[in-house]
């Protein structure tokens, strides 16, 4: 079993729409996509460029055309073939997260290094998944009741009840260890 506190970190990433703790990013797909496209140095007319900043165009993305996603992916994936040396940490991921939720009103080119700095660390498959979770969008094939679910039977109408998924987490840690 997780810990609490690793269960609460896990849960805020895979259901991000229930984090109110933490504010929005202040991205859409095209707003991030042209950031992606300056944060790889891509040319906004270049085909990888077009395929960021248009990502739902067949014509610009080709086959991949509508899931973001998949086009950040096949974007990174021809530029960063080595698997970095070390993947970052669950606690660093939330790190990078709250400086974007900080930085979301007041400067976009601190966003953008922020972004720089961890994406260079990632695989393009984790590139392509923190892309979804700036977007809030993870698109994991379960809804949020499964994964409550699989966490305790109650999470979700815990939930209901307190909108604070960090309350629910110590109910359920402090249900545990009672």
């Amino acid at each position: 079993m997780f810990q609490g506190d690793s269960l609460y970190c896990i849960v805020r990433i895979l259901v991000p729409t229930d984090d109110r703790k933490r504010a929005a990013y202040g991205f859409k797909a095209q707003s991030l996509g042209r950031m992606l496209a300056s944060v790889l140095g891509l040319d906004k007319n270049s085909p990888d460029g077009k395929k960021l900043i248009h990502f739902k165009n067949p014509d610009k993305a080709g086959s991949f055309a509508g899931n973001f996603g998949t086009v950040v992916y096949s974007v990174l994936e021809s530029r960063f073939s080595e698997k970095p040396s070390s993947s970052p940490k669950i606690s660093e991921l939330h790190h990078v997260l709250d400086q974007l939720a900080r930085n979301q009103n007041v400067n976009q080119e601190v966003q953008k290094k922020v972004i720089q700095r961890f994406l260079i660390r990632l695989t393009p498959l984790e590139g392509k998944w923190f892309c979804l979770l700036l977007l809030k969008s993870m698109q994991l094939g379960l809804n949020s009741s499964m994964i409550y679910k699989s966490v305790h039977p109650q999470a979700k109408e815990m939930l209901k009840k307190t909108a604070d998924l960090e309350k629910v987490r110590n109910i359920i840690v402090n249900s545990y260890e009672s």
